[in-house]
C-alpha cells in the first residue's frame, strides 16, 4: 500500500493535479453510478456528489425531503439517527426516492472527530432496481416451476448431499402421510420419515459412483395401515459445473392400480391352459414367461432367472431344425406359427403348438420373438380342429409415464418423450403447431371450450382424444394449469396426459366379464329352483310326519328326540328359503306384493312367537308401534315380515342380559310415508371394524370353527336387499359390549280400500260358487262340517301325511297318484268339496289337470276350488299355478295348522283369487 500511495503522490507532483480533489472524488463516484453525501444530526445535507443530489433531489445545507422520506418511508431518517445517535456502526436501508423512481440500497456510518466524537452521518447509495427485478423474475420462475411440479402425479423431492429435504411438491407430501403418516418438511432426514425396509433400499439408490447415472426400481410399500402400494421410483443426481454431486432428486409413481391389473391379468392367465413367452434375440434367451408355465413346462414363473434362460434347455435335439425354420419365418414374415416338443423339468416331453410374432425396436431391427404356445400333447391326433378352437389372448399393453405438453396462448412450446410415444410422432411435428392441431376432429368442440377457460380457470381437469400420427384417436385425462405473468395475465398453460386407453379395454373386458357371470347366474337359478323341489319333497314328509307322532302319547325322551328333528327340519327349510330369495335377487327377479294390509297386525304376528323364547332366556321383549301411525298401508306385509323378524331373531340369538325392544314410528315425526323400524337390543354389541361385513353376503362376524353364534350369513344381507327393493335403507348402531340397534326405513302409502277378511298374499282363495252343476263338469259339495277332498299327490308319504291330517280334521280324503287319475275320479265319483292338486306327478302334472277342469267348467258356470300343492318355492311357479287356474299355491312343506287353515279358506271362499 506505501508504494501504491508514493507512486500516486508522485503522478500528482508530475501533472500538478489532486486525485483526491472534491471534483475527482464527485466524478469518480458519479460515473460509478454511486451516491455519496454526509447528513448532519439535525437531517440537513451537509455534503453531496453529483450522483446524489440528481437522484435524490438534495441541496447542500438544506433539509431534503426526498433523502429522509422515500416511497418505502422515513428510512432515511432512522439511518441518520441510527448512526449519530444510537450508537450504531452501520445502518442499511432500502430507498426509493420520488425524483428518480428507482431503488436504491442506502448505507449510512458515522463521521467521527479525531477525538472519536460523531459529528455527522455518511451515506452511500447504491442502485438496487436490476437486482430487484431479477429477483422478482425468480420469484416468478420458482412459483411457476412449483405449480407444474405440485399439478403433476408424480412425487418429487429435492435432497442436499446429506439426503435432507430441500423441496418437494404436493404429491410427495400426500404420499408420505398415507405411506408412513409422516409430514415432510425443509431440513428433516428424508429416511427418518420413512420405514426400515424403504430407507435400506432408497439409500443404496442414493449412492452414486463417480460418473454414475439415475438409478430405477420398483418398490412394494407397506404403509403404516397395513395396505401394501406399488411405486416406481427413480434417483437422479444432481452436478455441478466440476461434476461433484450436490443435490439429489427423487422421483415416484404410484403404479399400484397398474400392478393389480398385471397381478390380476396374470391370475386369469394362471388359469388358462398356456404358456405366454418372450424371447430376446440379442441375447437369445427366454427373459418372460407366464401362464401355465409350471403344468407345461414344469417349472413356476417366478424361478426364472433374471437373465433369462436358453430355449434350447426344453428342446429336444431332433427338433432343433424345425424351431430354426420356425424363427427364420417369424424374422421373413413377422410372425409364424408350428408344432414341437419340449422337454419338462422333470424330463418327460410335451407336444406344444405355439404362435409368435416378431417385436422390432424403433430403428426396425429385431429385438423380440413373443408368443404363446398351448399344450397339444392329449390332441395332437385333432390338429385339423385346432385353428377353430385357437384360444384368444391379447398382449400385455405396456403403460408409459405421463405426457407433458407447454404452450403459449397460440402455439405449442415444448414436450416430453412420453407425450410423442402417445402420439407417435417426434417433438419436430408438433412444436409450433396449435395444441387444437393434435386434437382429434370430433373432439374439437372440446378442446375450445377448455381454451376459453384459460383466462377464467388456474386449472382444468377433463377427457378428450387426442390424433395420433396414423390419425386414430387416443383416449387421455387432461390437467392443464393456466401460467400467468407477473401482472396476473394468462401467458399460456401447461397440460399432463393420462393415457387412457387400457382403462377403457379393461371396462370392456369388465363387461364381458358381466355377461358371463349372469349367465352363470340363471343357470345357478334354474338348479336351485330344482333343488328346492326336491329337497321340499321329502322334507315335507319329515316334517309332517314328525308332527302327526308329536301328537301321539309319546315317552319324555322320545318326545325330545323328535322334538329336535322337527326344530332341525324347520331350521334346514329357513336356511333352503334364504338360498332361494338369494337366488331371486342374484337373476333379479325379486318381486314385491302391493296389496292392502294391518301394520300393527303384521308386527304382533313377527313378535308373539318371540316372546317365549325370550322368556326362556330370561330376557324382556318389548313391541311399540306410534299411536300416530295407521294401520292400513300398502305393501308387501311378508316382506316386511321377513326383515323385521331377521332382525329381532338376530336380537335374540345375540343377547344374554336385558332385552330387545322393537319400535315403530314415523321417521318424521307427526308425518306419515317413510316409517322408521328399529330393533334395539343389550346383546355383544358389533366390534367397529366388522359394521362393514353387516350386510355383505355370506359374511359372519365369527368365522372361527369354535364360534359361538351359528348361521350362514345370509339374513342381514337379504334384509338389505328387501328393504332396497321397496324404496327404503337399513344400517345399524353399535358399540362393542353395549348392544346393538338396527333401523329400517320403507315407505308406506295408505291404503284406501278396506282389508281383506281373509288372509293376506299366498293365503287366499275364492268364494265357492252354489250354482248347479252340469253335465260334464266336476260336482261342488253343498256346504257342510266336514268337506269331502280331492288329494291328488304321487308322493305316497305325502300323500299319507296329508290324508291323516284332513281325516283328523273330520273331512273325507279320495285319492288319486296322477292328473289323468285326478279327472277320471271327479268325473266318476263326485261331487267334491275342493281338490288338493300336487303340481309334479307323473303322466298329466297338475298344471295340466286344472286347465282341463276349468275347461270342464265353462259350461256349467260353478267352480270348485282348486290349491295347488307344490315343492316349486319361486315366485314364477306360483304365477304359474294361479295362471292356470288354481285358486291358490300351498308351498311344501306344509304344516298341519296350514293345510286346515287353506282347506278352511277354500272352503269358506274368503280372499280373493290371486293371479
Amino acid at each position: 500500500m506505501i508504494g501504491e500511495w508514493g507512486a500516486l503522490r508522485r503522478l500528482e507532483e508530475k501533472e500538478g493535479i489532486d486525485v483526491f480533489d472534491e471534483r475527482s472524488v464527485d466524478s469518480f463516484l458519479s460515473d460509478a453510478h454511486v451516491g455519496a453525501a454526509v447528513i448532519s444530526p439535525d437531517l440537513k445535507v451537509l455534503w453531496a456528489n453529483s450522483f446524489f443530489r440528481e437522484v435524490f433531489g438534495a441541496a447542500e445545507g438544506r433539509f431534503c425531503h426526498s433523502v429522509f422520506f422515500g416511497e418505502d418511508g422515513p428510512c432515511g431518517e432512522c439511518g441518520v439517527r441510527e448512526v449519530t445517535e444510537g450508537g450504531a456502526g452501520r445502518y442499511v436501508a432500502r430507498k426509493r426516492p420520488r425524483v428518480s423512481g428507482e431503488w436504491f440500497q442506502v448505507v449510512y456510518t458515522p463521521l467521527r472527530s479525531p477525538s472519536g466524537k460523531v459529528v455527522a452521518a455518511r451515506a452511500l447509495a447504491l442502485p438496487i432496481t436490476d437486482l430487484l427485478r431479477t429477483e422478482e423474475a425468480l420469484r416468478t420462475t420458482q412459483s411457476n416451476l412449483l405449480a407444474m411440479l405440485n399439478n403433476s402425479l408424480q412425487s418429487f423431492v429435492l435432497l442436499d448431499r446429506d439426503l435432507r429435504i430441500l423441496a418437494f411438491n404436493l404429491e410427495a407430501e400426500g404420499d408420505l402421510v398415507r405411506l408412513f403418516d409422516a409430514r415432510p418438511a425443509e431440513g428433516v432426514p428424508f429416511l427418518e420419515l420413512v420405514s426400515p425396509p424403504v430407507a435400506r433400499t432408497l439409500s443404496s439408490m442414493f449412492s452414486f459412483s463417480p460418473g454414475e447415472g439415475r438409478k430405477r426400481e420398483n418398490l412394494a410399500v407397506s404403509s403404516y395401515s397395513g395396505e401394501i402400494f406399488h411405486y416406481e421410483v427413480e434417483t437422479i443426481p444432481i452436478l455441478d459445473g466440476e461434476g461433484n454431486r450436490t443435490a439429489c432428486l427423487l422421483c415416484a409413481r404410484n403404479v399400484t392400480e397398474k400392478e393389480q391389473n398385471r397381478q390380476h391379468l396374470e391370475d386369469l392367465l394362471a388359469l388358462l391352459p398356456l404358456v405366454m413367452w418372450s424371447w430376446d434375440l440379442r441375447s437369445s434367451r427366454l427373459v418372460q414367461v407366464s401362464g401355465a408355465c409350471e403344468e407345461i413346462l414344469g417349472f413356476a414363473p417366478e424361478r426364472l432367472p433374471r437373465e433369462g434362460i436358453p430355449p434350447e434347455a426344453f428342446l429336444c435335439d431332433e427338433d432343433r431344425p424345425g424351431i430354426r425354420a420356425f424363427l427364420d419365418s417369424i424374422l421373413r414374415e413377422g410372425k409364424a406359427s408350428g408344432e414341437y416338443r419340449v422337454r419338462r423339468a422333470d424330463g418327460t416331453f410335451r407336444w406344444l403348438f405355439s404362435r409368435a410374432s416378431l417385436a422390432r425396436g424403433n430403428d426396425g431391427a429385431p429385438l423380440r420373438v413373443n408368443g404363446v404356445s398351448y399344450d397339444i400333447t392329449s390332441v395332437r391326433d385333432l390338429a385339423s380342429r385346432l385353428s377353430k378352437t385357437e384360444a384368444r389372448y391379447r398382449a400385455v399393453i405396456g403403460t408409459t409415464s405421463q405426457g407433458f405438453l407447454l404452450h403459449d396462448l397460440s402455439v405449442v412450446e415444448s414436450v416430453n418423450d412420453a407425450f410423442c410415444a402417445m402420439l407417435g410422432m417426434n417433438p419436430g411435428e408438433i412444436i409450433g403447431k396449435s395444441p387444437g392441431d393434435i386434437v382429434y376432429p370430433e373432439d374439437y368442440p372440446l378442446w375450445e371450450e377448455a381454451r376459453k377457460k384459460i383466462t377464467v380457470t388456474d386449472h382444468r381437469n377433463y377427457p378428450i382424444r387426442l390424433m395420433r400420427k396414423d390419425g386414430s384417436p387416443l383416449p387421455v385425462q387432461v390437467s392443464a394449469t393456466t401460467l400467468r405473468d407477473g401482472a396476473g395475465k394468462a401467458v399460456g398453460a401447461f397440460s399432463f396426459f393420462t393415457d387412457l386407453s387400457e382403462r377403457t379395454a379393461m371396462e370392456e373386458k369388465l363387461r364381458e366379464a358381466l355377461a358371463a357371470a349372469e349367465e352363470a347366474n340363471r343357470a345357478k337359478s334354474a338348479f336351485l329352483a330344482n333343488m328346492s323341489h326336491e329337497i321340499r319333497t321329502p322334507m315335507n314328509a319329515i316334517l309332517g310326519m314328525t308332527s302327526l307322532v308329536l301328537e301321539t302319547d309319546l315317552s319324555p325322551e322320545q318326545r325330545e328326540l323328535l322334538e329336535m328333528v322337527d326344530a332341525s327340519g324347520k331350521k334346514l327349510m329357513t336356511l333352503l328359503n334364504d338360498i332361494l330369495d338369494l337366488s331371486r335377487i342374484e337373476a333379479g327377479k325379486l318381486s314385491l306384493a302391493r296389496e292392502p294390509f294391518s301394520l300393527r297386525k303384521t308386527v304382533d304376528q313377527v313378535v308373539k312367537p318371540l316372546f317365549l323364547p325370550a322368556v326362556q332366556k330370561g330376557l324382556f321383549f318389548t313391541a311399540d308401534v306410534d299411536p300416530s301411525l295407521g294401520d292400513r298401508f300398502l305393501g308387501d306385509s311378508l316382506r316386511l315380515s321377513q326383515v323385521l323378524l331377521n332382525l329381532c331373531s338376530n336380537a335374540l340369538k345375540f343377547t344374554s342380559r336385558g332385552g330387545v325392544s322393537v319400535d315403530v314410528r314415523p321417521e318424521e315425526p307427526g308425518r306419515t310415508g317413510m316409517v322408521l323400524f328399529s330393533v334395539a337390543d343389550t346383546g355383544i354389541g358389533i366390534r367397529e371394524n366388522q359394521k362393514e361385513k353387516l350386510f355383505q353376503f355370506f359374511s359372519q362376524l365369527d368365522q372361527s370353527r369354535s364360534k359361538q353364534f351359528e348361521g350362514t350369513g345370509l339374513g342381514l344381507a337379504i334384509s338389505r336387499e328387501l328393504v332396497t327393493a321397496m324404496g327404503g335403507r337399513i344400517w345399524a348402531e353399535s358399540r362393542e359390549g353395549q348392544g346393538s340397534i338396527f333401523h329400517f326405513t320403507i315407505p308406506l302409502e295408505p291404503a284406501e280400500s278396506p282389508l281383506p277378511a281373509g288372509p293376506e298374499k299366498g293365503t287366499s282363495g275364492p268364494a265357492v260358487p252354489g250354482k248347479k252343476k252340469k253335465t260334464g263338469a266336476p260336482a261342488v259339495m253343498p256346504e257342510k262340517e266336514g268337506r269331502r277332498i280331492l288329494l291328488a299327490e304321487d308322493n305316497p308319504v305325502n300323500a299319507i301325511f296329508a290324508e291323516k291330517v284332513l281325516t283328523s280334521a273330520g273331512h273325507t280324503v279320495v285319492r288319486a297318484s296322477s292328473g289323468q287319475e285326478a279327472l277320471d275320479v271327479l268325473s266318476g265319483d263326485g261331487p267334491f268339496d275342493l281338490v288338493l292338486m300336487d303340481v309334479q306327478m307323473p303322466g298329466m302334472d297338475g298344471l295340466e289337470a286344472v286347465k282341463r277342469i276349468r275347461a270342464m267348467e265353462q259350461d256349467s258356470g260353478a267352480r270348485l276350488p282348486v290349491a295347488a300343492l307344490t315343492a316349486y318355492a319361486l315366485g314364477e311357479d306360483r304365477e304359474l299355478c294361479l295362471a292356470a287356474g288354481m285358486d291358490d299355491c300351498i308351498t311344501k312343506p306344509v304344516s298341519r295348522d296350514a293345510l286346515l287353515a287353506a282347506v278352511d279358506r277354500l272352503s269358506s271362499g274368503s280372499g280373493e283369487r290371486q293371479g
